[in-house]
This record gives C-alpha cells, structure tokens and sequence, in this order.
C-alpha cells in the first residue's frame, strides 16, 4: 500500500492546530494512543505515592536535619513537578485529542520550561547529593566542617536557579508563527519564534546540549563517584580487619565498628541503583530524539517512530517515578522507617483511644514527705494498685503507722 507524505496538507495542519503527530487511522500510532490513555495514570499513580512517601519520611526531626534528608526532599519535589507537568499533557492529548501545549502560547511556554527545568534539577540534585557522599567518605573531618544545613540549601537553591534559568530560552525560541496552507492561514501556537531558531538550535544543538546536561555528564560523574566509595570502603574494612587480629580487638568494638560502616554505606547503596536506572530509562530517549530529528518520515513510517517515542518516554517518567522503590530496595533505613509509619499509620483507632483512656485514668502520683520521714497516705491513695510492689508498699506504711499510734 502506498503511504503518503507526512507533509500532507490536512496531517500538517493538526500537527500546527493541535499537536496531532501522526495518523490514527495507522496501527501503530493507535496503539501509542492507547498505551498512553492506560498507562500514565497509572504511572503517575505510582510516581505520586512515592514521591509523597519520600517527602514524609525525610522530614522526620532526625533527617530533615542533615543534608541528606534535604537533598531527597528536594528531588522528590522536582520529580513530582516533572510527572504531574509532563504525564498529564500526554494524557490529555490522547484522551481528548488535544495538546495542551498548543491552545496558547504561554501555556506552551510554561508547561515545557517546567517539564525540562524539573527533569533537569531532579538529576543534578542526584548528583549534588553522590558529591556530598563522596566527600563525606574521603574527608569526613572537612566534610564536617565545611558541611552544613544552611549551606545545603543554598546548594539546592542553585542547583535549582542554574536549570530553570538553562531552560529560559524557551520564552525567546518558541511562539505564535503563522503560516499559509492550501490557501488556508494555519496558526501555530508552539513553533519556533524564528526560523534562525528553528535551524540553529533545535535540529542542532538542542539535543547535544540536552543529551549532556540531562544524561552523560551526571552519569559519568555519579558512576565515577559511587566507585570511588565502594573501593575506599573496601580499603576501610580491610584495613579494619587486619589490625583487628593484630591487636584482638574486643567483640563489642567489632560489633560497633560494623554498625557504623552499615551506617555509612546505607547511604551510598540507596544511590548506586538510582543511579543505574537513570542512565537506563533517560538514553534512550535522548538518543530517539536525535535519530527522529534528523530523519525524514512518512505517515506510516511517523507512526511506528510515534510507538517507539512512547516506550523511551515511559522509560523516562518512570525515572522520576520509581526512587522511592529503589531506594526501599538496597537502604534499610528507609525500609525500617516506611515500615513504622505504615504500621503507625494501620493500628486501629480503637486501640490508640483505650490506650490514651487508660493513662488519662492514672493521675500523676504526688509524694509529700512528713517530719518523720514519712509518706503520706494522700500520695498512696493516688497510686493505681495494680502492682505488687506498690500493695505491699502500702501495707507496710499502714503497719508502720498503727505502731506508732500504739507506742
């Protein structure tokens, strides 16, 4: 069957009107359609309850306390931006056949300076935080010294400034442009302010300077930094080891040393799988990007290329939704912690009501002392004779006191 230009008149004026990318009437693209309708809520479901959890259990007194904690929290909160921006206009798009981002031009702008921010801060946060790691682990004197809350938070807030910033230039590179079709005048809402724009930097430079700041620089420096961990670790407890069975180093001190050393790495493990995944499910995307700008497609061809865009964009928000797992699965802190806040969070109500109505019940004993050294019975009579100690206690005195009435 022959296939048509993707060029064509009426396909190129719902890609202008909107964002319609490909005929639903090809397999494929129906496919990616409905692959979207199904699986973003649930994607975003996850991501949401995650996130949230992530947010909760790192602001406990003890953690939100160290840089850390404020880290996590920070990310958490850019992933929630990047999934609740970006999950929804997909979601939208192939429910109601509308792109959010093409009903007006500010919308267009903000919901991608907000997407591409997000994204871009959540994986330099990742790497703020594997920074911190590392000097922890090499230098802990200097890392006490130099490290502190509020230098951390300024920390973040760069962090955070320099990636929104790095993605201004879509207030300058996108905008209203017209253009004439079929003798039709055809509005688009979100192209290139500009053709130098279009040109120069999206088909060119955009995906480089992305594949860069969004992928290969923070993963080549957290793989780097996690290995750099691991082998002064290693190096640590060998070290630990043998001047143990010089010296016969007390069970007790072993047994300390160890949980310290579990401590520590706790921490460095939560981050290697994040670590990994990201560089996994982000690539690819990157990679397809490129591949999609510098190819010229057809309908039918433009839809298989649409399916294949829905896979690598799954992958990418799945990035952002997943942390809260991994982390789960190598740190035992958050473990123990998340499984205290569920049981917390399970116990009846019943239960938490006849506990506090059975401290209420108990009154605060008040002991008074007499000349004689002598406790009152006011103070016994406000025990709660459940003890044995306590009936005793009182029998005596009532003793004590009979004989000195007698004598």
């Amino acid at each position: 069957m022959a296939t048509t230009d993707y060029a064509n008149i009426s396909l190129q004026v719902e890609v202008l009107r909107k964002g319609i990318s490909c005929n639903v009437s090809y397999a494929p693209c129906a496919l990616s359609r409905d692959l979207w309708i199904y699986t973003s809520p649930f994607v975003l479901l996850l991501g949401t309850i995650g996130n949230i959890l992530i947010i909760i259990l790192m602001s406990a007194k003890k953690l939100r306390k160290t840089s850390f904690g404020l880290y996590l929290i920070a990310i958490a909160c850019m992933d929630l931006i990047f999934i609740w921006v970006g999950l929804t206009r997909h979601f939208i798009k192939n429910a109601f056949n509308e792109d959010i981002r093409y009903l007006h031009v500010t919308i267009c702008w903000l919901q991608r300076f907000f997407v591409y921010g997000s994204s871009d801060a959540s994986v330099w946060l990742l790497t703020a935080v594997t920074i911190e790691r590392t000097i922890a682990i090499y230098s802990p004197t200097r890392y006490m010294k130099v490290n502190t809350l509020f230098k951390t938070k300024i920390y973040i807030g760069i962090i955070i400034f320099i990636q929104f910033t790095w993605n201004a230039h879509l207030f300058f590179t996108r905008g209203t442009v017209q253009y004439e079709l079929d003798g039709r005048l055809v509005e688009d809402r979100c192209g290139y302010a500009n053709e130098k724009a279009k040109i120069y930097y999206e088909n060119n430079i955009q995906t480089l300077l992305a594949m860069l700041d969004y992928s290969m620089i923070p993963f080549v420096a957290m793989l780097g930094m996690n290995i750099a961990i691991f082998v002064r670790l290693h190096k640590r407890d060998k070290m630990y080891n043998k001047c143990t069975s010089v010296h016969n180093k007390t069970v007790a001190a072993t047994k300390q040393h160890k949980t310290k050393s579990s401590h520590v790495s706790s921490k460095t493990l939560m981050l290697l799988p994040v670590t990994m995944f990201f560089l996994v499910t982000t690539l690819p995307h990157l990679v397809f990007t490129g591949i999609e700008q510098a190819k010229k497609t057809e309908d039918l061809e433009r839809a298989k290329m649409e399916l294949a865009d829905y896979f690598v964009s799954l992958l990418g928000y799945l990035n952002h939704s997943l942390n809260f797992f991994l982390y789960c699965l190598t740190g035992k802190m958050l473990r123990t912690r998340c499984r205290k806040l569920l049981t917390r969070c399970c116990s009846s109500k019943e239960n938490d009501s006849y506990i506090d109505h059975t401290y209420n019940k108990t009154p605060t004993m008040k002991i008074r002392t007499i000349s004689d050294g002598a406790i009152t019975a006011q103070g016994f009579s406000r025990l709660s004779p459940n003890t044995s100690l306590q009936r005793s206690t009182l029998a005596s005195y009532k003793q004590s006191s009979a004989s000195r009435a007698k004598s």
